[in-house]
């Protein structure tokens, strides 16, 4: 009977593989607190996907009914065309990497990796050269009879990622898997499973609350705030045309000046500031902002350039100057003591601290958002 609804799981596997995963307008509730709502997103075949947003966002509960680990209250997923929303966890085929890895202590490296293969009803002699080819990928090879204690926690990810992958899954689910890890060796991490993932061709959804992880390693990035979602897009998109105040702020840094719409034209808007000086900036595709509304015009400090000639814009005093390698941010206070950045290459300005300056930009890199933050 086992071994038949092995084979019969196997053949479900072999349909879905490579197949679009759909999640259709989940919500789901803890008492009163909603974690997930109205979510609808749609991952293609082979796609990288990363979940990113603040901590108690919702990200990792969206993973979990993706697991098939947490029931939705409402709403319906599927793979491939077929519905998964009431098919359990261990029917599901996915593979699953957690952020305390979660390996047997008494069985060795080689020993936890086979171990999903064996509970699959794999024969002993198909798992040995299955287990070798997952411990050489991962560069392993020397370290299988080794205990989990005996390992350093970037081997110990690395056994964690190779049970995952070991028995070809139609999805592999990571939830924060790099952040016990120190800044070298989760970089490290991060291009050996961007590189593991383009091998394989498997598709991967990943929860992170860390900007520079999810824009470095996926495809597109569904940004995840009070449950719901925010924004999907590429991470080009996302970075530099956010859909929302809130994706703007917490997708990398950004510039925020306080005033109110008095004109538009199309998607371009004119934005009289606190302090009396008209800017220009893009209005939000599909969203309408009212003439007269409190509204922030929002700019990367990328694309804020220092100097020491007054001009139209806005003026401060150069308060900091932060040397990090390639590049370098200039702080700067204004008269209203709101701070503002500007990031350049290293080699680029040469004002100095104390400095009076003005902050200069494109237009076209200046985007206005309602000051409630809701568009």
């Amino acid at each position: 009977m086992r071994e038949q609804q092995l084979r019969l799981a196997d053949d479900r596997t072999a349909r879905v593989a490579g197949r679009e995963m759909r999640v259709e307008a989940v919500s789901k509730k803890f008492g009163q607190a909603v974690a997930v709502d109205d979510v609808t997103l749609g991952i293609s075949a082979g796609e990288f996907v990363s979940l990113l947003g603040p901590s108690g966002s919702g990200k990792s509960t969206l993973l979990m009914i993706i697991a098939g680990f947490e029931q939705p209250d409402s709403g319906e997923l599927f793979l491939g065309g077929e519905r998964l929303t009431d098919i359990p966890p261990h029917r599901r085929n996915f593979g699953h990497v957690f952020q305390k890895y979660a390996l047997f202590p008494h069985m060795t490296a080689a020993e936890n990796i086979a171990f999903p293969l064996k509970m699959r009803g794999i024969e002993k002699a198909k798992r040995g050269p299955m287990v070798a080819n997952a411990l050489e990928r991962m560069r392993l090879s020397a370290l299988g009879e080794r205990l989990p204690h005996q390992l350093s926690g970037g081997q110990q990810q690395r056994v964690a990622l190779a049970r995952a992958i070991v028995f070809q899954p139609a999805l592999l689910l990571m939830d924060e898997p790099l952040g016990a890890l120190d800044k070298k060796l989760r970089e490290e991490m991060q291009i050996e499973i961007k590189q593991i993932q383009r091998e394989l061709g498997i598709t991967v959804v990943f929860v992170t609350h860390d900007q520079d992880e999810a824009l470095s390693l996926s495809d597109r990035v569904a940004v995840i705030n009070q449950g719901g979602l925010s924004q999907f897009a590429t991470p080009r998109e996302l970075y530099d045309r956010p859909s929302s105040r809130f994706v703007a702020d917490f997708v990398g840094d950004n510039n925020f000046f306080p005033g109110q719409l008095i004109a538009t034209a199309g998607r371009k808007g004119q934005v009289k500031l606190d302090g009396g000086k008209v800017l220009a900036g893009q209005l939000p595709e599909g969203k309408s902002i009212a003439l007269g509304a409190k509204v922030e015009i929002a700019v990367r400090p990328e694309a804020v350039s220092l100097n020491s000639k007054p001009d139209s814009r806005v003026s401060g005093t150069l308060i900091d100057v932060q040397f990090t390698g390639g590049t370098t941010t200039r702080i700067v206070r204004h008269a209203s003591g709101a701070i503002y950045l500007s990031r350049a290459l290293s080699a680029g300005s040469h004002a100095a601290q104390g400095d009076a300056v003005s902050l200069q930009w494109d237009e076209t890199s200046a985007f206005i958002y309602p000051a409630d933050g809701r568009a």
